[in-house]
């Protein structure tokens, strides 16, 4: 096992499991944050969303390695139109916790938070998700495409964020994606 990084709360180590290679995530301090991690990573890898859970034990889950790189890396580097089906995927997992009630907090500036690897986009790190009626994650991201120059706020994005934010219905979803797709 070999040290790969840290955050706030935890740190990463790498390893093969059953000959694939795996993050192996161990708490610094006993918070509970890797089992609501590993709760989440549970749900959410049913859509599709986070890298697979392979294991949870106490301290420390150990999940799929992600080779790739911060999509905002690579947005910088590719450019707007090369990154535009990345976006629709990271709205398009967004709309999905928003639709199971998760908050995961991170999307307002998802800077460490969205890898791309190949064609794939992952988000990582959930140990800060929450279940609510009110998810904000479609909103957030759209702030941060905002900041990254993606897409203007205009009039018309803030009035379909607002009415997204009021009624997340299909249709609301929809408008804002061809909104800031083009």
């Amino acid at each position: 096992m070999e040290y790969f990084s840290e955050g706030k709360r935890g740190k990463i180590f790498l390893d093969t499991y059953k000959g694939k290679k795996v993050a192996i995530k161990k708490e610094k301090r006993n918070l509970g944050r890797i089992k609501n991690e590993a709760k989440w990573l549970r749900k959410l890898n049913k859509y599709n969303i986070g890298p697979k859970l392979i294991k949870s034990k106490g301290d420390q889950i150990i999940y799929g390695f992600i080779e790739g790189e911060p999509f905002i890396d690579f947005y910088r580097r590719e450019g707007k139109e090369a990154s535009k089906d990345y976006i629709y995927e990271i709205i398009k997992q967004c709309r999905m916790m928003d639709k199971l009630g998760v908050n995961k907090f991170e999307m307002h500036k998802p800077i460490k938070h969205i890898l791309v690897s190949g064609k794939k986009v992952i988000f990582i790190d959930f140990e800060r998700c929450t279940k609510t009626d009110n998810p904000k994650n479609v909103t957030q991201v759209c702030e941060f495409l905002v900041r990254i120059g993606f897409v203007k706020r205009t009039k018309q994005l803030t009035d379909l964020l607002k009415k997204y934010k009021s009624e997340r219905t299909e249709t609301n979803y929809k408008g804002l994606i061809r909104f800031i797709l083009g």
